[in-house]
Order: C-alpha cells, then sequence, then structure tokens
C-alpha cells in the first residue's frame, strides 16, 4: 500500500491530498457545463464545438481515501457488477468554507443506464436528485465530512461525469484510479469512465 501526497499553500481549493491510498494497488506515483432548465435542474448535457468528453480507464474494485477536511476533491469508484460510487472533501481544515460540489452522471446513450441512486452520509442541505433525462447528480455542500452517492449500471457500463465545484467547471479536482495510478484531474468536464473489467 502506497501513499499520495501534494501539498498546497493553506485556504486554496487546490488538489491538496494529505493521504490517498489505494485499496491492493500499488502506487508507483502520483470545460464543459450542464445546461440547466428554467427551474434549475440540469438538462442536456451541452459540449463546447470542438470539444469531446474524454474516455479513460478506471480500474475495477479499488477504493481512494482522502481525511475528511484536508483536501478538495471529487473522488470516483467502480466495483465489479457495476457499481459505482462518487464522493467528496473539502479543504475545511485550512479555513475555506465548505465546499460546494454538482456531480453529474448519466450513462451516454442509455437514458436508463443508471439505477438504484442514493446517497451516503448525506446532510440536510444535500441530495441525489435523479432527472427524468438520464442524468442523475449529488448536490453537496462539505466541510469536516465526506458526502457521497452510489448507484448501479450494467456491469461494464461507460459512465459519464460531470462536475461543478461552488458554481464553477473544475474538473482538476476529479480523482479516480487507472492503470494502477491515481489520476488527479479529468481531462475534460464531463469525462467518460471506462472500467476495467465488467
Amino acid at each position: 500500500m502506497s501513499t499520495a501526497r501534494s501539498y498546497v499553500k493553506p485556504g486554496s481549493r487546490a488538489p491538496w491530498l494529505s493521504v490517498l491510498t489505494l485499496g491492493a494497488v500499488a502506487l508507483t506515483s502520483l470545460g464543459c457545463v450542464v445546461v440547466h432548465d428554467d427551474m434549475g435542474r440540469p438538462g442536456e448535457w451541452e459540449d463546447p464545438p470542438g470539444e469531446t468528453p474524454m474516455l479513460v480507464g478506471i480500474d475495477a474494485d479499488q477504493t481512494l481515501t482522502q481525511t475528511p477536511g484536508e483536501g478538495v476533491g471529487l473522488f470516483v469508484e467502480y466495483m465489479t457488477g457495476g457499481h459505482w460510487r462518487v464522493w467528496t472533501t473539502c479543504d475545511s481544515a485550512s479555513g475555506s468554507p465548505a465546499c460546494g460540489f454538482a456531480a453529474c452522471v448519466s450513462v451516454p446513450g442509455n437514458p436508463a443506464g443508471i439505477a438504484r441512486a442514493g446517497g451516503e452520509d448525506l446532510e440536510l442541505d444535500d441530495s441525489v436528485v435523479a432527472y427524468g433525462d438520464g442524468v442523475t447528480c449529488l448536490e453537496a455542500f462539505t466541510d469536516f465530512d465526506t458526502d457521497a452517492m452510489s448507484f448501479d449500471t450494467a456491469p461494464g457500463d461507460v459512465v459519464r461525469l460531470e462536475m461543478a465545484l461552488d458554481g464553477y467547471s473544475r474538473p482538476e479536482f476529479v480523482f479516480w484510479v487507472g492503470d494502477g495510478i491515481v489520476h488527479a484531474g479529468a481531462p475534460t468536464n464531463p469525462v467518460e469512465f471506462e472500467p476495467s473489467s465488467p
């Protein structure tokens, strides 16, 4: 088990990862927007001209850990059989206010692809909302805790994730494990995750 570290000036919204640990993997080292309707709900995915969501690999059955309050992150995990988890942390221990996350997931080309979505460790101002267009969103204010959404897809389905932090596209705060390495920062927003095995 290895640990990846990165330090930044206290109070900044950078990926300050005091501890990122993989379950069974030895580490070697370490925009786009959702168009909202008139009710403020996410609508169709819309990409800027010339930009396409990039497909990245995500290793099955690997988990990430992060100390709550010690760094900003949106973490994506996939478990064999089509089980997903998306969770958040913030850098509140450095004196920063709570982080406002919006993380929306869908299965490209399959509006019924997300099933059994639910929240974990959510407070009254957090929610998981499934929209009729196949998009399911975690909307959470995270400070000294973690907030999470779990959901299922068909085993091996590609999942599209689009995120915002405090209302802004911030894909540099997305973390996942691919090819045995913790990846810090998604190449596009949205980004699509392809599991290494069903």
